[in-house]
């Protein structure tokens, strides 16, 4: 038991007087303990825990053998592996063939204005020369390719002629090629999806915001009618093939109120409960662009209570607390721009780290041309700055988060490179959820220990 310390990436949640639920961040594990276990182990009197609750607690990586800088360097290699592991293994790289899109949702990100004047058609002959180049230097050995948009099946011929051209290109270099797509559903019918599946589609995400009358008022066609009829009916037919499906929501203050009409819906219908099926909660974010930053963003301001209210319908509204685990992992996961060659390519050619500045020269990080430029670089080292501070601070949440989010930063303050700390999020939402849902696992069963993957 000598050298072993109670882990700075611990968080703890109360389960009920008796009990509490021990998470580790870094390591993923949680275990529920006494209270009066957990008082010990976090006073370090680990002498009067059983040694073989030690053994599981230090397997499990709540103990660390090693002081605190140990574990600092722990955390940099898991952080290395995030951003790296895909030079090595995986190019992940996120292909925007056109920026057409047929919805004009109300809340859109992108400069729509602006995109729908650029007539850019992203070909497989101008995207050969970046995968050769970086398949080159880093001798990857699988390609995950995501399409989106504008909306990817906007024009179908050119994106099957992609899609099968990359298929060729990963068949002679002997690579592995798997894709996604996010969609904004009205397009993916039957005779679509039935032709993506052949080519190896594994997973597909649409979005409806809630019932008829709340998503029609915010995803509309361009002639101003709603999408919801349309989007759902493929909704249907998306699961009935051997793909995953995750349906977004698109959460404010607007709609939150009525989510639990729509899990009703989807409950009704059985879709939930389907084994092929998740469920992604996102809060809408600001568009700075559109207006001077540090504006007026109030309403987004109380996104944590946003999605704290909708996670709590969803915990109240599904028993199954393996339903709960599998839409739980959906929504927390690593953000593609802290992956060092995790890529969204443009119609024109231009590179992009983050989702929500596609479109904008400020979140430009190069061209499949010319390469990657100076934003690149310091986009990296500015997260492992931020990534510095946190570990000063002792914020156990940093293996969650890795450093903040720098498009939320610039939405809140008007300064591109200060990031938007997540620690309040993962202590009033996060934490509550996670804890909500453990609770429902351990009243179902003889829960002793849990590892997420």
């Amino acid at each position: 038991m000598d050298g072993l310390n109670y882990s700075r990436w611990n968080v703890s949640y109360e389960l009920n007087s008796d009990n509490i639920i021990l998470f580790n961040t870094l390591s993923t594990s949680c275990m529920i303990l006494k209270k009066d276990v957990f008082s010990s182990l976090r006073a370090g009197e680990l002498g009067r825990l059983d040694s073989e609750l030690v053994r599981e607690l230090a397997k499990n990586g709540f103990l660390f053998e090693g002081g605190d800088e140990a574990e600092k360097s722990a955390y940099w290699s898991f952080l290395q592996k995030i951003k790296y592991y895909s030079i090595l293994e995986t190019l992940h790289v996120c292909i925007v063939p056109s920026y057409k899109c047929n919805l004009r949702c109300i809340y859109c990100f992108e400069p729509i204005e602006e995109l729908s004047e650029i007539n850019s058609i992203l070909d497989f002959e101008m995207l050969e020369p970046f995968l050769e180049r970086l398949e080159n230097t880093f001798k990857y050995s699988n390609l995950r390719v995501v399409l989106y948009g504008g909306e990817p099946l906007y024009n179908r011929k050119i994106l099957f002629d992609l899609i099968g051209k990359l298929q060729e290109w990963c068949d002679k270099k002997r690579k592995k090629i798997t894709f996604g797509i996010m969609s904004n559903g009205t397009l993916a019918n039957p005779d679509v999806i039935s032709k993506l599946v052949s080519y190896g589609l594994e997973e597909i995400q649409i979005t409806l915001d809630g019932v008829q009358e709340i998503n029609d008022m915010r995803r509309k066609y361009q002639n101003g009618r709603g999408s919801f009829c349309t989007v759902y009916k493929n909704l249907l037919k998306c699961l009935e093939f051997p793909i995953s499906v995750v349906l977004r929501v698109n959460l404010d203050e607007s709609n939150v109120g009525l989510f639990a009409d729509f899990l009703s819906l989807l409950k009704l219908n059985g879709i939930i409960y389907k084994r092929n099926f998740k469920l992604s909660l996102a809060a809408v974010d600001p568009v700075p662009f559109r207006g001077a930053c540090k504006g007026d963003f109030s309403g987004f301001l109380r996104w944590e209570k946003t999605l704290k209210k909708a996670w709590n319908v969803l915990i109240s509204g599904v028993d199954d607390p393996d339903i709960l685990i599998r839409f739980f992992l959906t929504n927390f996961s690593v953000c593609n721009a802290k992956v060092y060659s995790s890529f969204i390519i443009a119609p024109d050619g231009k590179l992009y780290s983050c989702y929500s500045l596609l479109g904008y020269d400020t979140g430009v990080v190069g061209h499949i041309e010319s390469g990657l430029n100076t934003n690149h670089t310091r986009f990296m080292l500015e997260i492992d700055k931020n990534i510095l501070k946190c570990l000063e601070d002792g914020c156990p949440f940093l293996p969650l988060c890795n450093g903040g989010c720098f498009y939320k930063g610039y939405a809140f303050s008007g300064e591109f490179w200060r990031s938007y700390c997540f620690k309040s999020y993962f202590e009033n939402v996060w934490l509550n959820t996670f804890g909500e849902i453990v609770s429902k696992i351990a009243n179902s069963t003889q829960f002793k220990s849990l590892r997420l993957k």
